[in-house]
């Protein structure tokens, strides 16, 4: 009787450790399958992020190079009116270097004659943009009409872009025109 206990002992182990090797070569498939799926999504999602780390480079060397090659002067700043960066055009307009203009800030750049500089800096707080006339000095010391328009980056509020153009010749043409 022992021995048939244990033969019986031994075939219901037997069923039961298949049962377990089934159980687990069935997990293993399933996990197999599930890494196959991931791994494609992943795959997926690496070359939708690539597709749009390139769309950025590129259109980041778009704004670099309009940036770089305006005619208008550019400015990237801050509200309270520290110069972040400038272009090429806003060196040769104020005759500064882009140091020089980093320097300078709002205050070494706006003519402190211009009682409009407060209006259009409280237009551009209430509204987010401004664009107007104002008046502004060279290194030089000359002053300079420029039409200028002012916006808040929208996702970074703490900075602001700032398209500058002399108007001075358009301005004299204007005051002659209206002596004629």
């Amino acid at each position: 009787m022992p021995a048939i206990k244990r033969a019986l002992a031994e075939a219901e182990e037997h069923r039961a450790r298949k049962k377990a090797e089934a159980e687990l070569r069935e997990a293993l498939r399933t996990l197999e399958e599930r890494v196959k799926i991931r791994t494609a999504e992943l795959k997926a999602e690496m070359a939708a992020r690539n597709k749009t780390e390139v769309a950025l480079r590129e259109s980041e060397a778009r704004f670099r190079s309009m940036f770089e090659h305006s005619m208008d002067a550019m400015f990237l700043t801050t509200p309270g009116g520290r110069v972040l960066a400038a272009n090429p055009a806003a060196y040769a307009l104020f005759g500064m270097t882009e140091e020089e203009l980093i320097r300078a800030g709002r205050q070494g750049l706006a003519d402190p004659a211009d009682e409009r500089h407060a209006v259009a800096l409280a237009e551009r707080v209430r509204t987010g943009r401004m664009r107007t006339e104002l008046r502004y000095v060279r290194k030089d010391g000359t002053a300079f009409t420029a039409e200028v328009e002012s916006v808040v980056l929208g996702n970074e509020p703490d900075k602001l872009f700032l398209i500058m153009r002399d108007i001075t010749a358009r301005k004299r043409a204007e005051e002659e025109l209206q002596r004629s």
